[in-house]
This record gives structure tokens, sequence and C-alpha cells, in this order.
């Protein structure tokens, strides 16, 4: 069986002078919360072709994704609530029968 691909957040560090990449550059993920602290998700030192690759900690993709989804689902609902109408009473597929 083969492994999923996962989802990262990377960056590669140039250095522009010399046209080459930057190795050994300190790189940080920072997040900022509403209230405007600030909190550190990951730190990596480039490698030899200047990248850093893993820049999330372990499960943070799928914890990424179960937020965003979270949100669309309460934008949703309070969409519904707002307009007092159900939005979407049911789906129904229109198109070619295969």
């Amino acid at each position: 069986m083969v492994a999923a691909p996962v989802s990262r957040i990377t960056t590669h560090v140039l250095d522009t002078a010399r046209g080459l990449p930057a190795p050994g550059i300190h790189v940080t993920l920072d997040v900022q919360f509403p209230d405007g602290a600030w909190k550190s998700l990951g730190r990596e030192v480039t490698d030899a072709d200047g990248r850093a690759q893993n820049l999330l900690p372990e499960g943070a993709p799928l914890t990424l994704f179960a937020l965003g989804l979270t949100i669309g689902w309460i934008g949703h609902a309070i969409e519904q609530y707002t307009r007092d109408e159900i939005i979407r009473p049911r789906a129904r597929y229109v198109g070619v029968m295969p």
C-alpha cells in the first residue's frame, strides 16, 4: 500500500547576493492569536539546499483541516440562523445519469 502524501509547510531560503541556496538559516513558524499573543508552531534550520521542510508539528495538518471545516460549518449555521431559513434543504443530482 502506498502512503498518503503528507501536507506540510515548507520554505526555501535563497542568498540573493550569491544566487545560491542559504543553508544554516534558523526558521520559525509562529501563529498570532486574536489577543495579540504569539506561539511558535515549529522551528528548523535550513539544509544544504536552503530548505526547511518540516515546520509543522506531527498531526498539525489534520488539526488545521478539521479547524477549517468546523469554521465553515459554523459560518453556514450562522447564515441559516440569520436568514431564518435552511439554505440547502437537500441536494439533488441533476446531471446525466452514468
